[in-house]
């Protein structure tokens, strides 16, 4: 212990000044309200939009609708529910893109591959969560 208080002749304790104390706390609370409001805009969803071999569709959430697509193996139907997206049947043979489940978030895509399908949730400018 006596080494620390030791370090050249003064103690770590006067090194260390209240301003500093006070300016350490005020870039934590920066920090912290800057990840918050980060994430916070990062997790609204306000756009789906369907690309398939048909175009692009864009539809503003919240809305509740069905959009049924035909694509090379068959029909994909991907359901739109407040402001949550899924596909809720193809006629692929895997059915990873309906097992994939709702989802709700900027950044998160559902794909159908075989039927060349991906419905993706962004940001109302086209940015999503992640590139923010």
């Amino acid at each position: 212990m006596s080494a620390l208080r030791k370090k050249g002749g003064h103690s770590i304790v006067k090194i260390v000044k209240v301003g500093d104390l006070i300016l350490i706390g005020f870039f934590l609370v920066l920090g912290a309200g800057s990840g918050v409001l980060f994430w916070t805009r990062a997790g609204t969803a306000n756009v789906c939009v369907i690309k398939s071999i048909e175009g692009v569709q864009r539809i503003v959430l919240p809305a509740d609708t069905c959009v049924t697509l035909i694509g090379p193996v068959g029909k994909t139907v991907v359901e739109v529910k407040g402001k949550r997206v899924r596909v809720r049947e193809s006629d692929c043979l895997n059915k990873i893109c309906v097992r994939t489940g709702w989802i709700s978030i900027s950044g998160q895509m559902s794909v159908c591959a075989p039927n060349r399908v991906i419905v993706q949730i962004t940001q109302a400018d086209g940015v999503d969560g992640i590139t923010r």
